[in-house]
């Protein structure tokens, strides 16, 4: 998902922008509007959010005493933002089907996953455990950082989280990927406030207790997913027996020499495994995948099946499985070119007029029958 690629660019706008404080030279504030504009170019305005880092670490930089950013430079290098966004804005603005794009856009509802206040407090402890055991030592740990540089940085990684996590929580909608671009400087965070905590040897039986509890479970899993592996295939690859032996040995090397390895690691493998023992159990778990594979398991590819009256998100979504775009066919003679049809349930009776008897219904697995498709091949 752009989600991913949107934090990477994010987190790299703010590590400019840190070196463009550090070094004070322009190079820096001009990878800072390069990331922003590459930020721009996945999520649109989006990529602004970084200026949540920016300019309260501006303001807090007069009254505690950090490294002061320089706003001529800062200012001056805003071309390159352009120098990145504007040929694609130009390009889609001259696209002969621009207008038509942007009529259809604005009919379109964007962002509707809404939910309570509140709904990013649990998702930030389930999507960033184990770190999140460590994120109060933030503040009540903090390293006492003397060197102007490591305080200033401390400062601007922390600000950014923090007025980060307080906007998200004003926003309209409500999705979990939302955190992302948060994470990677959070975890920075964490590993430096736990690295310091533990060269002052402070907290050491709460970080023992984690350390045993973490290892106890990443053995556990480890050995118990090719057991798993072979309860639910009812066969045993070379695959589980090797991701549970690099699993128990990354542990175990990593219990010896960096105990606290050992916390991160567990909970990755955890997931890596809950995964795979669903993918295994249920290939099939998209809607849109399970007609894909039904046509694929009867031994057809994109060149035979063509969507019938359905040439909205039907179509882009199972083109997306296939890796090309289907042909959408609005005529019931001009089927006879292919040998399957992809289409909603309500042209069954359409298709039926054409001699098809062999259906089949692809339900929504979330009870929603308006999402229902079906499946015919042509004889």
């Amino acid at each position: 998902r752009i989600g991913i690629e949107f934090s990477f660019f994010l987190s790299g706008s703010l590590l400019f922008f840190f070196l463009g404080i550090l070094e004070d030279r322009w190079i820096y504030y001009a990878l800072f509007w390069v990331f922003t504009g590459a930020a721009f170019l996945d999520k649109g305005p989006a990529c602004f959010l970084n200026l949540l880092g920016v300019l309260p670490y501006w303001f807090f930089s007069e009254k505690k005493g950090l490294l002061k950013p320089s706003l001529r430079k800062f200012l001056t290098t805003i071309p390159f933002f352009l120098l990145v966004t504007l040929p694609w804005v130009i390009s889609l603005i001259h696209h002969k089907d621009f207008w038509v794009y942007f009529e259809k856009l604005k009919r379109t509802k964007i962002i509707t996953r809404k939910a309570g206040f509140f709904y990013y407090f649990p998702e930030t402890v389930a999507k960033f455990a184990p770190g999140i055991l460590f994120v109060p030592f933030l503040f009540f740990s903090p390293p006492g950082l003397k060197d102007e540089k490591e305080r200033s940085l401390f400062w601007f990684l922390l600000l950014f989280c923090t007025s980060y996590f307080a906007a998200l929580h004003l926003t309209h909608a409500k999705n979990h990927r939302y955190l992302l671009p948060m994470f990677p400087i959070l975890s920075i965070l964490v590993a430096w406030v736990l690295y310091e905590t533990l060269k002052a040897g402070k907290y050491e039986k709460f970080i023992a207790t984690i350390q045993k509890i973490f290892l106890i479970l990443g053995i556990f899993t480890t050995l118990s997913f090719p057991i798993v592996y072979f309860f639910l295939k009812k066969s045993l690859s070379l695959e589980p027996i090797l991701l549970g032996a690099f699993g128990l040995l990354f542990l175990a090397a990593s219990w010896r020499e960096r105990k606290i390895l050992a916390v991160f690691v567990t909970p990755i493998l955890i997931y890596l495994y809950i995964n795979s023992a669903q993918a295994i159990r249920n290939i099939k778990a998209s809607d849109y995948m399970r007609g894909y594979m039904a046509i694929k398991n009867s031994g057809f590819t994109a060149k035979d099946v063509a969507v019938y009256k359905s040439c909205g998100n039907l179509r882009e979504v199972m083109s997306f499985y296939f890796n090309k775009l289907l042909p959408c066919v609005d005529r019931k003679k001009d089927l006879k070119a292919f040998k399957v049809v992809v289409s909603e349930v309500k042209y069954k009776k359409d298709l039926e007029t054409l001699g098809i008897k062999n259906f089949t219904v692809i339900e929504n697995h979330e009870g929603e029958h308006n999402k229902d498709y079906i499946i015919a091949f042509i004889p």
